[in-house]
């Protein structure tokens, strides 16, 4: 698992997880998940039902939310802003690289004083984060 990077106090991103990175993931007292990447999207990649599994048997919500990297649609930002006003925190969200889910927190949430200073975070966090 790459290193877990905190966006927020309640929100922190990934790159893909795998089913022995869970244990850490709850050590680290994370209580939801969210899976924005799709099943099948790399040769390697655990199926999201194995994780969410797993995530349930050591008490973490595992919530997908697949989305597709380069054609992110204005309902994948609402239902990401949806899952992050009712999910119980801390949360942990994953893709390939962590990117996807830092782009999603910065078109989403209502988190900082803007947009920009959502991105600026994200940038200075080494995401690659369009204007």
């Amino acid at each position: 698992m790459t290193t877990m990077v905190p966006l927020t106090d309640d929100l922190s991103v990934t790159g893909q997880i795998e089913p022995a990175d869970l244990t850490v993931i709850a050590e680290a007292g994370y209580k939801t998940i969210i899976s924005n990447r799709p099943d099948g999207e790399g040769e390697k990649q655990p199926r999201n039902a194995e994780l969410a599994k797993q995530a349930q048997q050591l008490g973490i919500t595992f919530i997908e939310q697949p989305v597709q990297s380069a054609a992110i649609t204005p309902e994948d930002y609402d239902n990401f802003a949806d899952i992050l006003r009712t999910a119980t925190t801390p949360v942990l969200a994953f893709c390939r690289t962590g990117t996807r889910c830092s782009r999603l927190w910065v078109e989403a949430s209502d988190d900082l004083e803007s947009r920009e200073a959502r991105r600026n975070k994200a940038v200075e966090l080494g995401f690659s984060i369009p204007d």
